[in-house]
């Protein structure tokens, strides 16, 4: 049974004049966060076989703190800027390149992230939106067993958990 962690990137500092968004680093703040996060996130256990990552700069400082905390093959991290330009599909049709084994961590952006997580939960078997409702936080992640094999169109979810470091 695949594993799906989506994780929002950690809180960024504001763009200074002349900066590009894609550019914004994580803050002070979000370097604490990320930490908190990560605690909190290896307390399940899970090991991701697979990573999918926007290239901006805040998701790559994001993963990195993920990548201090929890060891996992670097080889089986892939980069995709349509996760900073694309829209909730863009998330969706990641689970197509999932195998059924796969536990996939899929850092991104919101609010296409936060859409994502709440129609899997939807979908899903355990009707626990209310961990949803307040939004996806900066360093939030939701964590879902997906039941058959992942395709972007057709796949069963169970909502397991959901980490909000910023209320921790």
């Amino acid at each position: 049974m695949a594993i799906l962690i989506l994780m929002r990137h950690a809180n960024a500092e504001l763009a200074s004049p002349g900066m590009r968004d894609f550019d914004r680093p994580l803050s002070r703040a979000g370097l604490a966060e990320a930490d908190t996060a990560m605690q909190m996130f290896k307390a399940t256990g899970i090991t991701p076989t697979r990573a999918f990552c926007s290239p901006a700069r805040r998701t790559l400082e994001t993963l990195e703190c993920f990548c201090k905390s929890v060891i996992f093959d670097r080889s089986a991290i892939e980069f995709d800027h349509e996760l900073y330009t694309g829209n909730v599909n863009v998330y969706a049709n990641t689970l197509s390149k999932l195998n059924a084994t796969d536990n996939c961590l899929l850092i991104g952006h919101n609010p296409m992230i936060e859409h994502f997580a709440f129609d899997l939960a939807q979908n899903s078997r355990t009707i626990d939106l209310e961990k949803l409702k307040p939004g996806f936080p900066t360093a939030g992640i939701a964590i879902f067993e997906l039941n058959n094999t992942p395709n972007s169109t057709n796949t069963s979810a169970l909502f397991k958990h959901f980490f909000n470091p910023n209320a921790a």
